[in-house]
């Protein structure tokens, strides 16, 4: 019998799309038969063998089924590591939403579970750190952005330069550090 074909063609499948290709159940459901085909036939050939000096085709024949077996562990994990990898960046791309085309077709329900559990720990994880970490995916390109005060009552805020007063209409090219919490409140764009 031909071993690991199905975990290559599953990680190739992966390769090949996209974004993620729908989940494939019953290439799974192959691979782990196979993955107790080849355990099953491992602890056959160690429990028969009465020498424990291995003749040369008892050697060969161990090592090839644990060979096997290995692989194919390695292609189960690096199947479900890349799609929960791609999950993880889709909430990090999209927000806490699964788009539906996404949604009907290509995830599975316990990849769909894992999203809400990722969504629910990333969100109370900003709410303790009282920051959103998906606000800003790229890092800012000049330490000095260009903002304008939308609302009254702002106040003035010190930066390293000195006192600036923020003022309703007023433009100003101030460190994101120091208007930050302006930004995420809507006094300032």
């Amino acid at each position: 019998m031909n071993y690991c074909l199905k975990g290559r063609e599953l990680l190739l499948g992966l390769k090949r799309s996209e974004w993620l290709p729908p989940f494939d159940d019953e290439g799974l459901r192959v691979m782990i038969t196979e993955v107790d085909e080849l355990s099953a036939r491992l602890k056959h050939i160690v429990e028969t063998t009465t020498d424990q000096n291995y003749a040369n085709p008892v050697r060969v024949a161990i090592t090839y089924f644990h060979q096997c077996l290995s692989r194919n562990h390695r292609y189960i994990d690096s199947y479900l590591q890349n799609r929960l990898v791609k999950i993880r960046n889709l909430r990090w791309e999209t927000g806490p939403v699964i788009p539906d085309s996404i949604k009907q077709d290509t995830l599975s329900v316990r990849e769909k579970e894992y999203f809400m559990l990722y969504n629910t720990l990333l969100t109370e994880y900003n709410a303790d750190i009282r920051l959103d970490l998906t606000a800003d995916l790229e890092p800012p390109k000049d330490l000095l952005i260009e903002v304008r005060v939308l609302k009254d009552g702002v106040g003035k805020i010190m930066t390293d330069s000195g006192s600036v007063s923020l003022d309703k209409g007023s433009i100003h090219f101030l460190k994101r550090s120091d208007v930050e919490q302006f930004v995420r409140e809507g006094l300032v764009e």
